[in-house]
C-alpha cells in the first residue's frame, strides 16, 4: 500500500513457495526474530517448535572460487561451513535439521559435518541426491544422510514415491515429502504423508494459497483422527548417529608396512 503523502511503500518478500524473506544484516539475524515471535507467543524453541534450515547450499557456491558465499562478500570453504553450522546448533537448539547443507560433490566436507552434528539434527538431502528411485538409493550410500526429500516432480509418480520411501526407511533414514514449484491447491500430497507416515512435510510457506491448503488438509485429518481417538502423542526427536564410511580393507596376502 502506497502513501501518496508521505511516499511510504510496503514490501511484500515473498518466495515462490510462500515464504516469507525478510532483507536482514546477519546470518542469524532471521533464527534470533523467529525466536523472539515464538517468546511472544510464549512457546520454547526446541519444546513447543522445532525448526529445519533450508541451506540450498548448492545456490550459493561460487565455483570459480570454490567457496560458499553465504552473504554477500562473506564467502566459507566447506570446512568453514562445518564450523558455522556445528555454531548455530549450538546456539540455537531449537534447530534439529539442515537440509542441503552441502553440494553432493563436497563428500569430504559431508563425512565431517555428519561427524560433527549427526547427533544433535537430522541431516537431510534434496538437490544432493539424483531424481529417479535406483539413483537416488545408491546416492544415499555414497553420500549419508538422516533423510531424503521427496516430490512427485522428481519421482514422477506416487507408486514411485511408495516405492523409494520404503528402500530409504528400510535403509534407517527417513522420509521428507515435500511439494513442489508450480504446485496447485490439491491436497493429495497431505493425504499420501500421513499414509505414508513421512517424518516431515515441507510445503512451503503460509504466503500461497496451495501451500495452505495442504496445511488445511493436515488439519482436517488431524480432527478426523482425534475423533476416532487414533492419535497418537509425537515421539520425541531421536537423531541417528551417522558413522564415517568404514576404510577398504586391503587385499589378503598383502603384508602391512
Amino acid at each position: 500500500m502506497t502513501d501518496m503523502g508521505t511516499k511510504q511503500v510496503t514490501a511484500r518478500n515473498t518466495t515462490d513457495l510462500g515464504a516469507y524473506a525478510p532483507l536482514y544484516d546477519k546470518l542469524e539475524q532471521p533464527l534470533d526474530l523467529v525466536q523472539e515471535a515464538l517468546a511472544a507467543l510464549e512457546l520454547q524453541a526446541g519444546e513447543d517448535v522445532h525448526m529445519a534450515m533450508n541451506c540450498a547450499a548448492h545456490e550459493m557456491f561460487e565455483l570459480e572460487k570454490g567457496k560458499y558465499e553465504v552473504m554477500t562478500g562473506t564467502q566459507k570453504t566447506p570446512d568453514d561451513m562445518v564450523d558455522f553450522y556445528n555454531d548455530i546448533l549450538t546456539r540455537y537448539p531449537g534447530v534439529i535439521a539442515l537440509i542441503d547443507p552441502l553440494r553432493k560433490q563436497d563428500k569430504t566436507a559431508w563425512v565431517k559435518l555428519t561427524q560433527a552434528v549427526s547427533e544433535k539434527c537430522y541431516l537431510i538431502g534434496d538437490e544432493v541426491y539424483p531424481r529417479t528411485e535406483k539413483f537416488l538409493v545408491q546416492g544415499m550410500e555414497e553420500t549419508r544422510s538422516s533423510a531424503a526429500v521427496f516430490s512427485l516432480h522428481s519421482l514422477t509418480t506416487v507408486s514411485d514415491v511408495i516405492d523409494a520411501a520404503k528402500l530409504v526407511e528400510d535403509g534407517g533414514s527417513e522420509v521428507v515429502l515435500a511439494a513442489c514449484q508450480g504446485d496447485t491447491a490439491d491436497t493429495t500430497l497431505a493425504d499420501l504423508a500421513v499414509g505414508l507416515g513421512v517424518k516431515f512435510a515441507k510445503f512451503g510457506g503460509l504466503g500461497r494459497g496451495e501451500r495452505v491448503a495442504k496445511y488445511n488438509r493436515l488439519a482436517q485429518i488431524e480432527a478426523q483422527l482425534a475423533d476416532q481417538d487414533k492419535l497418537a502423542p509425537h515421539e520425541e526427536h531421536s537423531f541417528p548417529n551417522i558413522l564415517p564410511p568404514p576404510p577398504p580393507e586391503e587385499p589378503e596376502g598383502e603384508a602391512a608396512t
